[in-house]
């Protein structure tokens, strides 16, 4: 009998990174929803002062896993707290996700804080949102008990926020279009050096767990990393930790470090290793990069701006 042929080579996911700097008087969204156009999601935000303009500058990513991702953005006036849930849930079933708060980015909102929030065109999700309290902060146990709680039910960590109310709550988001169910697990300590967090975060990503930054229990001197695992992720994940590019010798631009960190991304994303995150930890200060996570490559499309 013929030998069957072997099964094709999947094509590894790659990322692409542009940058975008918006504020007053620039019109805020126009050149966002071009590149959003594109398939192009915001990943990183900084506030810089652009000719002595305050503005938001972006670094939005594409995966090639996701060709036909068309992304539209809209900004919404920030509400009181009591009514940022409602504001959320709202946005949410119009297909809307909540990406992060902004004071320079607008659209006809006056001079008010601007609610950011993106929608793929071609998923058509809804998103719905919880909050639970967060404790002053929360001891250790309960904040698992509570994530995994959440996580079973298909809400997603979405993190630590003092917007909302109460003050100081958990935000926890389900997409209407993902079966996923997360469970979480903690890591003690903090991480000595860069080395030592590549390390750490390898161990955890053999096991396929996403790491999800490093958050305060219990009396708040304590810390701890915390990790994700989706129900939908296959395979282990690989980590990358890497120095953050410097701007050139000289440069006097406020947006050259963010043109720097969009070339570093650029160089990490056509290897498949996708931003993820800024570390955090006082013996640590290095952009943190994932392979292999769930969905493509991108690991965070639905989470929030941190």
């Amino acid at each position: 009998m013929p030998v069957p042929a072997p099964a094709p080579t999947p094509i590894a996911s790659t990322g692409s990174y542009r940058e975008a700097s918006v504020g007053i008087p620039v019109g805020p969204l126009t050149y966002l929803n071009s590149l959003g156009s594109e398939g192009f999601t915001p990943v990183r935000t900084w506030q810089v002062n652009s000719r002595g303009v305050m503005a938001d500058a972006f670094m939005l990513a594409k995966d090639s896993a996701r060709p036909d991702a068309r992304l539209q953005f809209r900004v919404v006036q920030r509400p009181a707290p009591e009514a940022m849930l409602a504001l959320l849930n709202a946005q949410g079933a119009a297909g809307f996700a909540y990406k992060t708060v902004s004071r320079y980015v607008r659209d006809d909102i006056g001079d008010s804080s601007g609610v950011f929030f993106v929608a793929d065109l071609s998923r058509r999700a809804t998103y719905g949102y919880e909050t639970l309290p967060a404790g002053s902060p929360i001891a250790k146990e309960a904040f698992l008990s509570q994530l995994n709680a959440q996580g079973a039910r298909g809400f997603r960590f979405s993190g630590f926020y003092g917007f909302v109310s109460p003050p100081g709550a958990h935000l926890y988001s389900k997409a209407s279009d993902s079966s996923a169910t997360y469970a979480y697990t903690f890591e003690a300590g903090e991480f000595a050096n860069d080395a030592d967090m590549l390390q750490r975060l390898n161990a955890q990503g053999a096991t396929g767990l996403l790491y999800r930054g490093r958050f305060a229990v219990d009396d708040a001197r304590t810390f701890v990393q915390v990790y994700e695992k989706s129900s939908l992720q296959a395979g282990a994940l690989e980590y990358r930790v890497e120095t953050p590019r410097q701007a050139p010798a000289g440069s006097l631009s406020p947006l050259a470090f963010v043109t720097a960190t969009v070339g570093q991304a650029n160089d990490m994303g056509a290897q498949g290793f996708f931003y993820l995150a800024q570390a955090e930890g006082p013996l640590v200060f290095s952009s943190v990069y994932v392979k292999n996570a769930v969905v493509g490559g991108l690991p965070a499309w639905d989470l929030p701006l941190r």
